[in-house]
């Protein structure tokens, strides 16, 4: 290639990248795993001192962005700025600029001065050092669009001949070859040893060092150099006291300039340092700091800020969090905060079993974001609607497929969502990035939760879909399709993959258990498995899973009628341990998985309420048999269980103006019906006229499907049958399966007596053989159910 035309491509400033708020279930970076690569980096190879000059790829700079990009919660990713307006002035250290970094010195030293100290690189930089060149254009690694500006190594050296253009030239060139470097470390995080991203890193830290050491700078170029130096020092390395160092010029300088968009740029990196060292105290930071911006009267810089506050007590005051993100949702002006917050708010609500409040929720949200064409969001609110209509029982078809036209797409790579958030009084628009899921997530949580839509299937549809789904998840792993991401992030990106298989095995089971294939292996394998090789690391991704696993082996003990197994696993479910570790639900939320702190207790969990409606039943049948040989604490369990039924099943709180105070067994008929019906057989109390007209219209409701067969079979059989219309779809809906057998028999009886009744004696006689043969199938099943009775 001609020397003359080769090119040097200098691209759109790249947008700094931004943590986690909330990232529920569906939908943060606090706690990272940094231990893994700490002695690698001591063990790094001194960069070699070459003898030729820089090369000569320097890129032009391009006018000013007209939009900044700021990190408002927890940086994660590579994060140059925008480049400043260039002053020619040097800087002058000003006795208020050396205050202003003391006070600000003072102020976060008091949550560092516990942390390992790493020194700063102090070798001499000599005029001869060398970096590598950037990859050449044609090279698979770089790729460049057609409205990129470029310029030919001869213009560059006459650009660089010229003193009014020289400076600003080679400030361009190692800001440029800073970022290049530390991208490159995060495109092959997956594939490069540790000790080369680390020499990447600090190729990076070279090129800034550098420009601090060796070139005259304006202020505006001195604080871009701090910031982007603070930022690596505390996002990819270990040496929080060198970056608090940089971070703390780069605040006075920015209030030098009286540049409030850097300065809010700094001040959210001083949260993402305290959430590092000591997050108990980040909260008087953000009061502090909401404060003086409603002085200002800046209210999306407060609304920023408050998200950060909610993100912080998610972990360290759930209730509280949960009522300032409604208040949130109503007071902010910002359409795009507006909607994205009601997103998070009805991912909370799924969360905590109320798909009601949440669909209302997305459907606000939804129209907010048609109205202002929010296209970043439409995937999340897409999701948080398909996981809705699945608690809703909902058809969901139409939304697997707008679902599926999102999977291939290459905008979710690198599993970010982008909001725009425009600042009038500061003429600007912040560029918002959040982590989310990537493309390759994306795709197995679809499967997933199509796989637990199709449940109900009676041709098992949602076993071909939990295959796919881990299939996807293999290929994930294997080929390592994570994007490019700094290797925090790759760690975290990793360990969610470990849950999502958990997840997909016991949906497994679940399914299973619906098509009458009761068996617990891989959820037993799992047990023994995480006895032998779980660390800390891996138990707060699993903590979770246990109270569901302890749910399904109650349930396997139950349909094979081992009522002492089965009592045991209810009861674990129900006294489970709710202590919160903060550090474990920090590391959680950072993670994107649910997180202990606001996982729903008491009357508010699923699980609990299911587990004592079911241990009810089981301590209702072992009195009963037992009579006056009855165990005493069996009758004070089962009026425990009765109280936290009652308690979960009040109706008073459902005027409430806080949602998040609303039960989700306000919400579901079918819950409603299967407790009352419940307690009238435990209080031996009769079907009164309006519970009959309820089951009525709960069973008109439930119509043909399947994943209600037993429920159907049951209200018929309460009502004894007295609608005739009834009898054809109770035969069409009876079937071999051992929990159908049993209402099999309690309806041949019920056939029995009502044939006898009018008369008709050779049907009477042919439901009599059914109800004989019905016996006989599970004769061997009650006869073991009697043996394992607690005798007292």
């Amino acid at each position: 290639m001609d020397s003359n035309k080769e090119k040097i491509v200098r691209d759109s400033p790249s947008k700094i990248n931004y943590g986690n708020v909330f990232n529920i279930g569906y939908h943060n970076e606090l706690q990272q795993q940094q231990e893994l690569y700490q002695h690698q980096y001591h063990e790094l190879m001194q960069i070699q001192q070459e003898s030729n000059p820089p090369p000569l790829m320097m890129p032009i700079q391009q006018q000013q962005s007209t939009t900044n990009i700021f990190n408002p919660f927890i940086t994660t990713n590579t994060t140059p700025m925008p480049f400043p307006q260039i002053q020619q002035t040097p800087i002058n250290h000003t006795s208020q600029q050396q205050k202003i970094e003391l006070e600000n010195s003072t102020y976060i030293r008091n949550f560092t001065n516990e942390l390992r100290r790493v020194s700063e690189p102090e070798q001499p930089i000599e005029n001869n050092t060398s970096f590598p060149e950037p990859p050449t254009i044609d090279e698979e690694t770089e790729s460049i669009n057609d409205d990129q500006l470029y310029y030919s190594v001869t213009e560059i050296r006459e650009l660089l001949q010229d003193n009014t253009t020289s400076n600003e030239m080679r400030f361009e060139y190692f800001i440029e070859l800073s970022d290049y470097f530390r991208n490159r470390a995060h495109k092959d995080v997956s594939t490069l040893p540790l000790d080369t991203y680390y020499k990447f890193i600090k190729l990076s830290l070279k090129c800034l060092t550098i420009l601090d050491k060796r070139h005259s700078l304006d202020m505006n170029q001195k604080f871009l150099v701090y910031y982007k130096l603070a930022q690596i020092y505390i996002e990819e390395t270990e040496n929080l006291e060198i970056g608090e160092k940089y971070l703390n010029q780069a605040i006075a300088l920015s209030s030098n300039l009286n540049d409030l968009k850097n300065m809010f740029n700094c001040e959210l990196m001083v949260c993402h340092l305290i959430e590092k060292v000591n997050p108990k105290t980040l909260i008087n930071y953000l009061i502090a700091k909401i404060q003086f911006y409603q002085e200002k009267r800046l209210n999306e810089l407060v609304d920023c800020l408050e998200l950060i506050k909610i993100k912080y007590n998610l972990v360290h005051n759930p209730d509280t969090a949960l009522s300032s993100l409604t208040l949130l949702i109503g007071k902010t002006q910002n359409q795009t905060i507006k909607a994205f917050c009601l997103i998070q708010s009805a991912n909370l609500h799924l969360h905590r079993a109320s798909p009601v409040t949440a669909l209302d929720l997305i459907n606000h949200a939804g129209k907010i974001i048609e109205d202002n064409n929010i296209e970043s969001l439409k995937l999340s609110l897409l999701m948080a609607q398909f996981v809705a209509y699945i608690h809703l029982n909902k058809d969901s078809k139409k939304i697997i497929g707008k679902v599926s036209k999102f999977v291939g797409r290459d905008d979710n790579a690198n599993g970010k969502i982008e909001l725009s958030i425009d600042v009038p009084k500061l003429d600007h628009t912040f560029r918002i990035d959040f982590d989310w899921i990537t493309t390759g997530e994306l795709a197995i949580l679809a499967h997933l939760l199509t796989g637990v839509a199709l449940l109900s299937d009676s041709r098992n549809k949602a076993k071909i879909c939990f295959e796919k789904a881990l299939k996807n998840l293999s290929k994930v792993e294997k080929s390592n399709k994570l994007g490019s991401m700094s290797l925090d992030e790759y760690v975290r990106k990793s360990k969610k993959l470990k849950y999502l298989r958990v997840l997909i095995k016991y949906y497994q089971t679940i399914n299973n258990f619906v098509i009458s294939k009761y068996t617990i292996d891989p959820l037993n394998e799992f047990m023994q498995s995480t006895h032998k090789e779980m660390d800390e690391s891996d138990y707060i991704i699993i903590k979770g899973f246990y109270r569901m696993i302890y749910y399904c082996f109650a349930m396997y003990y139950h349909h094979n009628a081992d009522l002492q197994a089965a009592k045991y696993y209810y009861l674990k479910v129900i006294e489970s341990n709710k202590a919160v570790n903060p550090r474990y639900a920090a590391e959680q939320l950072s993670l994107g998985i649910p997180c202990e702190s606001i996982s729903p207790v008491g009357k508010f969990d699923e699980l609990s309420v299911y587990a004592n409606l079911n241990l009810v039943i089981l301590l209702h049948f072992e009195t009963d048999k037992l009579k006056q040989n009855t165990p005493s604490y069996l009758p004070d369990i089962k009026n425990q269980c009765l109280n936290n039924l009652e308690e979960a099943f009040k109706q008073s709180e459902t005027t409430t103006s806080n949602t998040f105070n609303l039960n989700f067994t306000s919400n579901s008929d079918i819950l409603f019906v299967t407790y009352n019906f419940i307690l009238k057989i435990v209080l031996s109390s009769g079907i009164d006229l309006n519970f009959q007209t309820k089951i009525e219209q709960l069973l008109s409701k439930l119509g043909p499907k399947s994943s209600f067969a037993f429920l159907g079979i049951i209200l018929m059989y309460v009502l004894n049958f007295k609608n005739q219309d009834h009898l054809s779809v109770f035969k069409d809906r009876l079937k071999d399966e051992d929990t159908e057998d049993i209402c099999k028999l309690l309806i041949s009886k019920g056939f029995m007596k009502h044939f006898k009744e009018v008369g008709e004696h050779d049907k009477a006689y042919l439901a009599s053989m059914q109800y004989d043969q019905c016996v006989r199938k599970l004769q061997g099943k009650f006869d073991f159910l009697l043996n394992n009775i607690v005798e007292g």
